[in-house]
């Protein structure tokens, strides 16, 4: 109850700011598409609990009426020599289409996208301590691309949390 409450409360911070954007004239038009860069700061949630990872873009007005690509990727590990980072994709959406990944099936979601298509927000329930790690948005139209990086920690203790679990079995 208390993580629906949080995150109703999150996804309306998100539009809020979105609207704040549009509105004061702080929306740059120098490419088809602009992230909003809601936060640079880690989002830190608890084992088990629910995580909202901010992506919210405009679309600078143009001859494609193409609708635009979502994609969300995790990264994690060192770069290698070719200056690149290892890769999971997660999920792919493009207008009423979203395809998940099967490894995160059941467990991402895109809560606001269907209203509002420029809100590619992504939710994250169920963490698990190997959920930490850098995820990316990217946003695509034709061939003009944004994107955006929002690093998750998911903190508590594994073994603490399948003893408590064990000792409320036994009573």
């Amino acid at each position: 109850m208390l993580g629906e409450l949080r995150l109703t409360v999150l996804q309306s911070l998100l539009a809020v700011c979105l609207l704040f954007t549009l509105e004061h004239g702080t929306v740059s038009c120098d490419t088809v598409v602009n992230l909003r860069k809601v936060t640079h700061q880690r989002v830190q949630e608890p084992l088990s609990g629910t995580a909202l990872l901010p992506c919210v873009f405009t679309l600078h007005p143009s001859l494609s009426h193409e609708p635009p690509r979502i994609k969300w990727t995790k990264l994690w590990g060192q770069r290698g020599l070719d200056g690149l980072q290892k890769q999971q994709s997660i999920l792919v959406a493009k207008d009423n289409i979203i395809k998940v990944k099967k490894a995160f099936q059941g467990r991402v979601t895109l809560p606001g996208y269907p209203e509002n298509r420029y809100n590619a927000s992504l939710v994250l329930t169920g963490l698990r301590s190997s959920d930490s790690g850098m995820y990316r948005c990217e946003v695509v139209v034709g061939i003009n691309d944004e994107q955006d990086t929002v690093p998750l920690q998911v903190t508590g203790n594994v073994a603490h949390r399948r003893m408590l679990i064990h000792a409320a079995v036994i009573i």
